[in-house]
């Protein structure tokens, strides 16, 4: 394998079948320009998502296997190189050549409301009656509905899905692959900032013979930019997909 893309689905903002195949003719174009590549390459494209719930899987999971499906090329030739690409869902670990240790459970049920905080400039709008305090207050006390006199909790009424592992699996496999040295161009596509320290810390194990990249559509951590810049790590700004 000459080059791994691991794709933060819900952080990269894949809005159309084009999307993908966009990304990867950036990427190629990219370690073209460093190394000078040419010829044929072989390349692995990782999905990694919220999308099993009690080891089912959910139906976010059967949409992003037919996008996937359909905007995912087998073969891409792009800027003097021919690049023959496979896909596959990062179900286990990159390290986990067995396949034994399914990760199954990366969606959580959270009972609790997010927290919230008025903004410094904020204000009441200008409809009669708003009821932005009264949302505050209750996100805050944690009812089921905004009446002062509930006497139900948010948790007895409410429950909210989140992504679970799937940063620290992204993380991990990213580590793990730079690591090894054995795959010369390794890429994560993520807006998320929860990756950047594992971003820059594949770029600084990594000896000269790897090169990390990280493709993003929104400059979402742009402190961690020269840090990035100083380990030698390609930051490629695509803009929106």
């Amino acid at each position: 394998m000459d080059g791994l893309l691991l794709v933060d689905h819900v952080n990269s903002d894949l809005r159309n079948e084009n999307a993908l195949k966009y990304v990867l003719g950036s990427w190629i174009e990219s370690f073209k320009k460093i190394k000078g590549d040419s010829g044929t390459v072989e390349l692995l494209v990782r999905a990694y998502g919220g999308w099993w719930f009690d080891g089912v899987a959910s139906l976010e999971r059967d949409q992003a296997f037919e996008y996937y499906q359909s905007a995912c090329p087998s073969l891409i030739a792009t800027h003097g190189v021919i690049a023959r690409v496979r896909f596959e869902f990062a179900d286990y670990l990159l390290v986990d050549t067995s396949k034994r240790a399914k990760i199954s459970h990366s969606v959580g049920i959270r009972t609790k409301p997010e927290r919230l905080r008025a903004k410094m400039v904020s204000g009441s709008c200008r409809i009669q009656g708003c009821a932005s305090e009264s949302i505050l207050s209750w996100a805050r006390n944690k009812k089921a509905c905004p009446h002062n006199q509930c006497d139900k909790a948010f948790a007895d009424r409410f429950e909210r899905l989140e992504q679970k592992q799937v940063d620290v699996h992204l993380s991990m496999d990213l580590y793990c692959a730079a690591k090894s040295n054995l795959i010369r161009e390794i890429a994560v596509l993520s807006a998320d900032m929860d990756v950047m320290p594992a971003v820059l810390a594949a770029g600084i194990c990594s000896d000269e013979s790897v090169h990390v990249s990280l493709i993003r559509n929104a400059r979402s951590n742009v402190s961690m930019d020269p840090h990035m810049d100083r380990v030698g790590v390609s930051l490629l700004e695509l803009g929106e997909l």
